[in-house]
């Protein structure tokens, strides 16, 4: 891992368990990249968009993270967890704001 960002690629075909493997285990920026690499193949899998908004959400990308769990509720509207998340990112924005930044 010797790239300027800090992360090797994933393999174009790479599968969704490992995907979650890498953003469970922290190692986000490669799995935002798996996430994005299995967009780019299948755009209506809801639950792809919500780990794509998890990982940006977990690097502080909150306006990406937003519109990756927006579409996912919209292919999926019964995910509470993508709700909950997009309801995260709404607080913190109000939050930021009000000029209360701590959560």
């Amino acid at each position: 891992m010797s790239n300027k960002d800090e992360y090797e690629l994933v393999p174009i075909n790479v599968p969704m368990d490992e995907a979650e493997s890498l953003l469970d285990s922290g190692r986000l920026n490669e799995a935002l990249h798996a996430y994005e690499l299995l967009i780019e193949e299948n755009t209506l899998n809801s639950g792809v968009w919500k780990g794509k908004g998890t990982a940006l959400m977990a690097l502080g990308r909150y306006q990406g993270a937003l519109d990756c769990f927006e579409y996912n509720i919209n292919l999926d509207p019964s995910d509470a967890e993508a709700w909950n998340n997009k309801g995260d990112i709404l607080t913190f924005f109000w939050n930021v704001c009000r000029g209360n930044k701590s959560l």
